[in-house]
């Protein structure tokens, strides 16, 4: 290792070596906390006790591995019983009001969450309020928040780390200069 770092070139030259050799060492830390790709799907589900007893079921799309105060790309409710004069399910609710999730390594442990569609209400840990409700029918509803919420990630694969691009161009511009040095290195050295 010592000859590695101890050029036989000119003090310049050897200054800008170890300095992108120190560059490519900085690259390589900031990438030990590689980037998850992908998007996390959630299901979730409620039981209620409201004017009408039952449970919400439904899915969370597009969250990331790790994210505080991200948005979903869509939320679907799947199913709900008993009839509370809601859509028929499956339904998204499109005007949306609160959209606010924090994830921390796949799981949710944040949500402020509000939406409607047409005369019917979602509400996911909304001021604690889970809630499926239709101004024209009944609600099914529980004031426990977040831990009145069943949420299970179901995304088929786990998140690939990704070597960033930096690292990439750093140690594709320093293979040959690093290449030639150690061939240099490795010559022997002629005695007289």
């Amino acid at each position: 290792m010592n000859n590695l770092l101890n050029f036989n070139t000119s003090p310049k030259t050897n200054t800008v070596l170890r300095m992108a050799m120190l560059g490519v060492g900085f690259t390589m830390l900031m990438a030990a906390g590689a980037a998850h790709a992908g998007t996390q799907t959630f299901d979730f589900s409620f039981t209620g006790t409201g004017s009408t007893p039952g449970t919400v079921t439904g899915q969370i799309f597009g969250l990331p591995y790790n994210g505080v105060n991200v948005h979903a790309t869509d939320v679907k409710v799947d199913s709900y019983s008993p009839a509370t004069g809601a859509p028929a399910a499956p339904f998204d609710p499109y005007n949306l009001v609160e959209n606010y999730f924090s994830v921390e390594d796949g799981v949710i442990y944040s949500i402020w969450y509000q939406a409607s569609f047409g005369l019917t209400q979602l509400a996911l840990n909304n001021s604690g309020v889970n809630q499926l409700y239709t101004y024209n029918g009944g609600d099914i509803q529980n004031n426990a928040g977040l831990n009145g919420l069943t949420l299970t990630n179901i995304t088929q694969s786990a998140p690939v780390p990704e070597l960033p691009v930096p690292l990439m161009l750093s140690l594709g511009m320093l293979a040959p200069v690093l290449a030639r040095r150690l061939r240099k290195a490795a010559k022997p050295v002629a005695t007289t």
